[in-house]
């Protein structure tokens, strides 16, 4: 069981250190360190840019339909917003140089000076009216070529973080399959080591059940043998043997030694008994 424990010890800390590894290497990546923090405020930043981009693509749009409708008129039709004060100002002022050439060739001939100063007038107005309109025209066109280039921009911003934004996500998500996959594995290779520890402290309590308590000391005098012990025990055990033989003794002694011996003996009175008399006595 040891040896097996062994071997899938070694087997987690390959795959461990394999793990470990690719985290590392992952985390090396300038993608893969991009850390929770860093990619919202990447995401918060692309939907600007698309907020953006939104508004450029409705300038486009309207900038765009207003030169188509003027790229073809001409300079009495521009509306105010884009001819400005300046080109009103001369149209006014046309329409009402027509209005007094008109009253001059009724009475006049083309000769006449007042007619040919009209018509002078007449003349350079209609160029600068036809100047203010192609620089109107001219100012519209830049405009729209700014907004497409603009709105061109955004979208190859957009088009680029979003590109980036999927790979830092992507590569996240890598690095948090990664480190997931790294704790697991120190998980099972401490859960190994802890049984392999178990294991063999186990097998060591098997092979021998001895084990040291406390260090020997020398005494400091003898404790074997006990000689008050054993006299004191001695005459103890010896004084209860021998009254227990005495007892035994006296109990089973039949010799009639006294008259109570005689009366209990018989159970009859004693009507007489005949003193002791020692030899050495005169009659």
């Amino acid at each position: 069981a040891t040896a097996y424990l062994r071997e899938r010890v070694d087997e987690a800390a390959a795959t461990l250190e394999q793990a470990e590894r690719q985290l590392v290497e992952a985390l090396e990546g300038s993608e893969g360190a991009v850390a929770q923090s860093q990619l919202g405020q990447r995401r918060a930043q692309l939907a600007d840019l698309q907020s953006e981009l939104a508004v450029a693509e409705r300038e486009e749009a309207t900038v765009a339909a207003q030169f188509e409708s003027v790229k073809d008129i001409s300079a009495e039709e521009l509306p105010p917003s884009l001819a400005g004060e300046p080109v009103e100002r001369m149209v006014v002022e046309l329409a009402a140089l027509r209005t007094r050439l008109a009253g001059f060739s009724e009475h006049y001939g083309p000769e006449w000076p007042a007619v040919k100063e009209a018509r002078s007038e007449i003349r350079r107005l209609e160029s600068e009216l036809e100047s203010a309109q192609q620089a109107a025209i001219d100012r519209l066109a830049q405009r729209y070529r700014a907004a497409r280039e603009r709105r061109a921009q955004l979208e190859q911003s957009v088009a680029s973080s979003g590109d980036r934004l999927q790979d830092q996500e992507r590569s996240a998500v890598e690095v948090g399959a990664l480190r997931r996959e790294v704790d697991v594995r120190r998980q099972e290779h401490g859960s190994l080591l802890e049984r392999l520890r178990e294991t063999s402290s186990a097998a060591g309590l098997k092979a021998s059940n001895l084990r040291q308590v406390d260090s020997a000391v020398t005494p400091a005098r003898a404790t074997r043998p006990r000689r008050w012990l054993m006299v004191v025990s001695g005459g103890g055990v010896g004084l209860l043997l021998g009254l227990l033989i005495a007892a035994v003794g006296t109990a089973r002694d039949a010799v009639v030694r006294s008259t109570d011996d005689f009366r209990k003996l018989l159970r009859a009175p004693v009507l007489a008994s005949v003193p002791r008399i020692g030899l050495g006595a005169t009659r």
